[in-house]
């Protein structure tokens, strides 16, 4: 956890505690019981002199927002922000920032005695689908007008709770494919994955997850060749998250690399 400025959402905790009550505000809630679970759920943090007064500031802050903050919970912070509880990060960074985030607390304060002029409502998660299924076989227009290749594989589903968003990600693979043509079926049956070698590369696959966002943007430099059996050998998981417009770029790139081009 940590906190990378002096604003009330500046912080790992505060953040986490609200995202918390909007899932169960959304999930039909009450505020008394959604402050109870969690006031549970972070039951260690509240022992700590640091995290313990923004458990309190993620709470008042949902149930503002929400519509329905209750006196105890104002109250607390009022406390907070009149003993000057949960300070001493800022205060190790100087008077300045302190007094930032002494001033912060005290504009915080004051909203939460105001009214909210437009509470949130409850509401359901985005539920965004794959643009492709696993085994897809895509052919990608490049930046040079030549073609590359990209396997979509078969990656860990997405939750189907429909108060979890989901981003409609597809696993996807470049192949080792470069031409004037659109690459055929066999091409990606070889599977000569591509190896990134260019800039700082050190051979790793060019393997991440893709979301359906912004798709339109540029769904006219991908065509359907068709698909493929998915291999229990092929690549299943990886770290790294990236766009469609992003994933055709380490083809071209590599390309210029193998061919000595130093940009």
């Amino acid at each position: 956890m940590g906190a990378w400025g002096t604003g009330i959402l500046s912080d790992d905790t505060v953040r986490d505690v609200i995202d918390g009550y909007f899932d169960l505000f959304n999930r039909g809630g009450t505020a008394e019981l959604t402050r109870k679970k969690l006031l549970k759920d972070f039951r260690e943090t509240l022992g700590d002199s640091d995290e313990g007064p923004l458990v309190w500031v993620g709470i008042a802050k949902a149930q503002w927002e929400c519509g329905h903050l209750e006196p105890l919970v104002l109250e607390r912070i009022r406390q907070i922000v009149s003993d000057g509880e949960g300070l001493d990060r800022w205060a190790e960074q100087g008077q300045t920032i302190l007094q930032r985030r002494k001033s912060a607390l005290i504009q915080f304060l004051a909203k939460l005695e105001s009214t909210n002029p437009r509470p949130r409502k409850p509401r359901k998660a985005t539920k965004r689908r794959p643009i492709f299924q696993p085994g897809d076989c895509l052919a990608v227009r490049l930046k040079d007008g030549e073609w590359g290749a990209i396997l979509v594989l078969r990656g860990p589903g997405e939750s189907e709770d429909p108060y979890v968003e989901t981003y409609g990600l597809n696993l996807a693979v470049t192949l080792k494919y470069k031409g004037a043509e659109p690459p055929s079926l066999q091409v990606f049956a070889k599977r000569e994955w591509l190896r990134q070698t260019h800039h700082s590369w050190q051979g790793d696959l060019d393997l991440c997850y893709l979301t359906s966002r912004r798709y339109r943007s540029v769904k006219d430099r991908f065509v359907l060749v068709g698909d493929i059996s998915i291999l229990d050998t092929d690549p299943t998981a990886t770290k790294t998250y990236s766009s469609w417009a992003n994933m055709t770029s380490s083809m071209y790139l590599q390309d210029r690399w193998d061919r000595g081009i130093r940009d």
